[in-house]
């Protein structure tokens, strides 16, 4: 039969080496195990939305709350579309038959990653916490990982992975491939418009009213943002605005004798909720609560995440006007307050300043300075009231000193404070918090907070020995807060139009030696009339120019917290009109 060409009765020759890329190579039959690449891609898809996205479905069902046939029925169209769109972007990413394997295997680990991470803590997953990941150090992801989170990642990524590489693929042509995924997708998409259409109104009311669901979806929620934060990541940004450009030390400043060393304290992980000073029913603030002091009860973060949170208070853009991008090119208070003569040293006991002091001195905690404070899982706070005592003894000018905490920063809250702050028992002594009862995880992380407590005290105590030398004002707030297991949300980083008040609402304590409430003739019986207002991060930058006697024009006495309970020189002009004095 020679010369006939080969039909269905007769098997087509195994195309030769290298031509299974050709548009006219000949496609063989499958052989016995072989398993079309259509068939995987279904099947990759099934096992992510059913298997990966237990979270999701949570929050599906407590969004729709079905209490009819007609809710239930739209649970499953939404299983449906969001399966058959899984299975039209796998076949699209999978065209390309020789990457096929690395991009199903690459997917199913991230998206198990982000999963076992997600049912772990609870958290969602949003451009931030993709940035919380990629700009945190080794010493916070061995506190994240845990045996149990190692099991499950492999449940759910390394096994389904492990499946996709050891499967044998049919061998169609790219021709061949390429009419049959644009079949299928076409069918696939057109079945999915159809249920859209067919329950267009609850579709419409979910997306407007739960548009947090789009941060548990999983992978798309990992490699969305992903790409997002990489994107603007590698965008260099010089600074293109200048703030303050103006700034001046008031002439009541320049007039004092006595230098003003301004101490910020930038707490990590401490909510509100947790200080004593606020209402907790835990006496977590014993030496605080005995100082002269003011505890500002209603503050507001201006993110759930250090990432966020950090730039941001630090920025005169406020949480409204704050963008990453944006804070990158615009300079910040440091930027402000060094241009106004005043010198600025920055301590870090934490993972970094997130680029706010990138152009002020910075000294980082090490193991190698502080010798007892220090233990091969860091140093504990101790030793920043250290570096700030051996920089006292030297100060002759004007100076603002940040001391960047590492807090309360779980999950290993165990890990945060020396043994003999252990005041609330039992503890929890793991990174696994659901290995631990909610009294033991609350317990481990109030004890986080007793110790603040101790340091910011010693941090008075240390600037009160100078109140001679020196004019001397100190200023505690924190970063963010923390979820310990409420509503089963754990750690923090929830995006912050879901974020819970546990995570939104901080602590702010307020210090001003003798010496400086004279000069600024400054009422803390003013100021703890105040104390219940609400304020923010927002706050942050125009008051610490007003605590440092600066005049600028970038300043607004409306966001200063001190404006209305100050009656010193100040008081009676305009900040910014001050500067020609100080000429």
């Amino acid at each position: 039969m020679k010369g006939v060409r080969p039909g269905f009765w007769r098997p087509r020759r195994r195309a030769a080496p290298g031509r299974f890329l050709s548009l006219n190579a000949r496609p063989r039959y499958a052989a016995p195990g072989e398993v079309p690449l259509q068939v995987v891609n279904f099947l990759v898809a099934l096992w992510l939305l059913l298997l990966c996205n237990p979270g999701f479905w949570s929050r599906m069902a407590s969004a729709v709350a079905p209490d009819r046939i007609h809710d239930y029925l739209f649970i499953g169209s939404c299983f449906v579309t969001l399966l058959l769109i899984f299975y039209t972007l796998l076949t699209a990413a999978t065209l390309f038959r020789p990457l096929a394997k690395p991009v199903l295997i690459g997917i199913l680990l991230i998206a198990a990653t982000a999963a076992s991470f997600m049912q772990q803590y609870g958290v969602a997953i949003d451009r931030v916490m993709i940035q919380n990941v990629f700009e945190t150090d080794a010493a916070e992801v061995r506190d994240l990982v845990s045996f149990r989170l190692i099991v499950l990642w492999g449940a759910l990524g390394l096994l389904p992975a492990a499946l996709v590489a050891y499967v044998p693929l049919q061998h169609p042509s790219l021709r061949r491939l390429a009419v049959r995924s644009a079949l299928t997708s076409a069918l696939s998409l057109g079945a999915a418009s159809f249920l859209v259409v067919a329950f267009s109104a609850d579709y419409a009311s979910l997306l407007r009213n739960h548009r947090d669901l789009r941060f548990v979806l999983t992978p798309t929620n990992a490699l969305w943002y992903s790409a997002s934060y990489l994107a603007r990541r590698n965008e260099v940004m010089p600074i293109q605005e200048i703030v303050g450009a103006d700034a001046r030390k008031t002439s009541a400043r320049l007039a004092s004798y006595k230098p003003m060393v301004f101490v910020l304290v930038v707490g990590e992980t401490a909510r509100a909720e947790d200080f004593s000073l606020g209402g907790h029913n835990r006496l977590t603030n014993p030496l605080l609560q005995t100082k002269d002091g003011v505890y500002f009860r209603n503050v507001s973060a201006c993110g759930t995440s250090t990432a966020v949170s950090l730039p941001c208070m630090f920025s005169d853009l406020g949480r409204k006007g704050y963008g990453s991008v944006k804070a990158t090119s615009r300079e910040n208070l440091l930027d402000v307050v060094r241009r106004a003569g005043v010198d600025v040293l920055w301590l870090d006991n934490n993972s970094g300043c997130k680029g706010v002091c990138a152009r002020v001195e910075v000294e980082k905690m090490g193991k190698g300075q502080h010798g007892l404070q220090c233990t091969k899982e860091g140093c504990f706070d101790e030793t920043l009231v250290l570096d700030l005592e051996h920089h006292l003894e030297d100060i002759q000018r004007d100076t603002l000193i940040v001391l960047h905490q590492k807090g309360s920063h779980g999950p290993a809250y165990f890990l945060r404070y020396p043994p003999e702050f252990e005041r609330f028992t039992p503890t929890c002594k793991s990174i696994r918090l659901s290995d631990c009862t909610q009294e033991a995880i609350h317990n481990t992380y109030d004890n986080t907070i007793v110790y603040t407590d101790f340091v910011m005290s010693q941090v008075i105590k240390a600037l009160r020995r100078r109140a001679t030398q020196m004019d001397t004002a100190a200023l505690y707030v924190s970063d963010h807060g923390e979820s310990l297991g409420e509503s089963g949300l754990y750690l923090h980083g929830a995006p912050f139009i879901m974020a819970p008040d546990e995570q939104i609402q901080v602590p702010l304590y307020a210090w001003f030696s003798e010496s400086y409430r004279a000069w600024a003739g400054l009422s803390t019986d003013c100021l703890r009339r105040a104390s219940g207002k609400a304020y923010s991060h927002d706050n942050l930058f125009h008051t610490t120019l007003s605590v440092l006697g600066i005049a600028t024009q970038a300043y607004r006495s409306s966001l200063d917290m001190l404006a209305e309970c100050r009656s010193g020189p100040q008081r009676s002009e305009k900040p910014w009109a001050l500067q020609a004095n100080a000429l």
